[in-house]
Formats: structure tokens, sequence, C-alpha cells
């Protein structure tokens, strides 16, 4: 009974981004400025890779996002036993927003128990393993999902909870068992290939998320959220055009949504289609103006474009909405050294390397805008510093870094 948007969040979002972040960010460095500034300092800053985004559940505009707080609404009064409240909550909610699979799954166990497939303990059950899991109780969640499934034996909605609580646990292995069985007892089961989809991509075996995916579309044409993480498993295994026709057709079946337009996104910047990227972040910040990565991401498509004003104004907000994010503090300062306003990136570099876990990167941005200001001492102790923590991905850099300290120590 949780949110499949939420669900996605907190794990294929997260997992992409995760595969940027390995491929050392999304493109070249932006150009360090003019021929003067690269006379006064020949060594290049860098740009910091794909910020990690926070794992919350993302939310479109208006209709959308009146929905989801209706879903959470419906799913306390639920737990609590106020069914029938919960159930009018539900169908106000589906008849506003249809496209939410997740008030068409609560409506449908609302019909298994109409029908008298299952007592509608069941029901309160559910909702309340799944209210119990999203705070961390995961024993009093288990322990629901089992009375659901000791009153409603043969009810594959029930181990389809219990299998939901183990990926939510990341417990990945147990979910796989779990889904075969839902599976077995009901191999049209849409949802069912669809969350064992979600558990293998969190296993890294994206052929079968693939697969079960695909399974899922051809029970359920109209399941964009299918569509959507199969784009995510096959960025992962590189078939861009593949990815990118998949979160299309999922921004196609479902409009208001936010991440097939945001992970089209990262798909065009993966490819260096940084006009295109931008494009769709853009998409994605009018349908969820709080959604900080995409500020982010599109600052470093306006970079990789040599559009600096742009880009910093999106650092900017990016930073407001999540100050824990390092890397647009890092681009931010790069620029503003750029502009020679030294004293301002200095501030920047000081505020991500107070940000854990620390980029190292941010040392060695520091000690070239701290000779730029000739503040000799200091930039030889913070190219001391990112030389003892730099790593082999770092290799140009160190040797650049070995070098500028060299001549500063003459």
């Amino acid at each position: 009974m949780n949110k499949s948007r939420s669900r996605f969040r907190v794990g294929a979002l997260s997992s992409i981004c995760a595969f940027l972040a390995a491929c050392g960010g999304t493109g070249a460095p932006p150009q360090t400025g003019s021929g003067e500034e690269t006379k006064t300092s020949p060594a290049l800053e860098t740009s910091a890779p794909p910020a990690q985004p926070t794992p919350v559940a993302a939310q479109g505009v208006g209709v959308r996002l009146n929905a989801e707080a209706e879903y959470d609404r419906g799913a306390a009064l639920a737990a609590a036993g106020n069914l029938d409240t919960a159930r009018m909550v539900f169908q106000a909610a589906a008849a506003a927003d249809p496209l939410y699979s997740s008030l068409a799954a609560a409506l449908a166990a609302y019909q298994d128990a109409d029908q008298g497939r299952v007592p509608r303990e069941v029901i309160q059950r559910m909702f309340r393993a799944m209210l119990h899991a999203n705070a961390g109780r995961w024993g009093d969640a288990y322990a629901d999902a089992e009375a659901a499934i000791k009153l409603a034996p043969d009810y594959v909605r029930a181990y389809d909870t219990r299998a939901k609580l183990f990926l939510l646990e990341g417990k990945y292995p147990d979910a796989i068992k779990v889904f075969n069985r839902v599976l077995q007892v009901d191999s049209i089961y849409a949802e069912g290939y669809y969350n064992r989809g979600a558990a293998y991509s969190e296993m890294g075996r994206h052929d079968a998320a693939i697969s079960d995916y695909t399974r899922a579309i051809q029970l359920l044409p109209s399941f964009s959220e299918a569509y959507r993480n199969r784009g995510s498993a096959q960025t992962h295994k590189d078939d861009a055009p593949a990815a990118i026709s998949d979160f299309t057709k999922a921004h196609e079946l479902d409009p208001l949504a936010v991440e097939p337009l945001y992970l089209r996104g990262v798909v065009f910047a993966l490819l260096g289609q940084w006009n295109e990227a931008a494009a769709d972040y853009t998409r994605a910040i009018e349908r969820d103006p709080g959604l900080a990565e995409a500020y982010y991401d599109r600052g470093l498509a306006y970079q990789n474009l040599g559009n600096d004003d742009r880009a910093a104004a999106d650092y900017t907000k990016a930073i407001e909405l999540n100050p824990a994010n390092p890397a647009a503090l890092i681009n931010r300062g790069l620029i503003l050294a750029r502009r020679k306003q030294y004293d301002l990136a200095i501030a920047d570099y000081d505020k991500a390397l107070s940000v854990p876990p620390v980029m190292v990167v941010a040392h060695y941005n520091k000690a070239l805008a701290l000779e730029q200001t000739g503040r000799f001492k200091e930039a030889i102790a913070a190219y001391r510093t990112f030389l003892q923590h730099s790593t082999p991905e770092h290799a140009a850099l160190t040797q650049q870094a070995r070098e500028r300290l060299a001549a500063l120590e003459k």
C-alpha cells in the first residue's frame, strides 16, 4: 500500500544519480575563463559531479500534489480503522487524479473486500503495516503484514505487502522470494512484476528488472511508473535511446509527473546534449518548483553551455532549497572565481568543506582562489590538504597541485 512514487524516489532515482557520479560527472568542465585569467593561474578549476538527490518524494503541481496529500490522509485513516472515511478520501482523490496508481491500488483492495474475497480488517492491517514501515517500526510492520496473511491466506495483496516491507527495508532477496510466490498465485498481477523489478534494480540486476517492467507494461499499457523505472534500468545498461523512449512514454501517459522529465534530462546530460537537458529540467521545475536537484543539474547544463549567469542563479536556488549540497557551492564558487570575486568564491568553498561528505576538490579550488588573492601561505596549506586527501580519480589535479605548490614554495 505504499506509494510507488515515493518508493521510486528513494530507490531508482538515487540509483541513477549514483550511476552518474560513478561516471565522473556529466561532461567536461566548463571553460575556466579569459586568456588573462589563465596566464595568472595556469591550473584548471574543476566542476563538481551531479549531486546526490535528497531522498524525498517529488511532487507535481496542482492536482497531483493534492492527490498525494489525500492519499496520505486516506492511508492514515485506513490504518486507524476509519475505513469508510478513508474510502471516500481515496475515491475523491482518484476522481481528481485518475493517473495516480496508488489510489487505484487502494480502491482495488476495497473492491476485493466488497466482493467478499477478504475481510475488511485485512485492508486496515495492510495500510497499518506500511504506516509502521514509514516510521521505521519494522517489528510492528511485519506483525501487521503477517496478520493480514493469516486473515486472507490466498490474498496476493497481503503477500505483496510483506514483500514491499522487505523491499523498503533493503532485504531484496527476501522481497524477490515473496514476489515470486505472489506471481505464482497471480501471473497477471502487474504491480507484482513492477515491484519485483524494483527489487532487481536495487540489486543491480538490470536485465531482470527490465524484463519485469516490460511484463508489467504488457499487462497494463498505461503503467507510466513501469515505463519510468524501465527507463532508469535502461540508463544503467548504457542504452540511452531506449531510456529516452521510456521516459518520453511515461511523460505522455502522465504529463503531471516530475520524474520522467527530470530523468530524461539526466540522460540528455550524459549524452552531452545540454540544451535538451536544460529544457527537461525546466519542465520538471515547472511541475515541482521545490526540486533542488533539478536546479543544480540545470545549472550544470547552463555552465556547460557557457551561460554563467543562469548557472549561478540555479546553483543559488539549489543551495537555498538544499543547503547541504556541496557540489552547488563548489560550482558557484568556480563561477565567482572566474569573475575574480575571490573572497566570495573562498566563502563558498569553505561552506562546501563544512558539509559532509567532504568533496576534496573544494580544497583545490580554494587553493587557486587564495593564490589569486595573494594569500600564499593559506594557498600552500590548501594545496597540501588537497594532496593529502586526493585519490587516483584526481590524478590530473594532483599533478597541477604539486606544480603550483612547488612554484609557491620556491
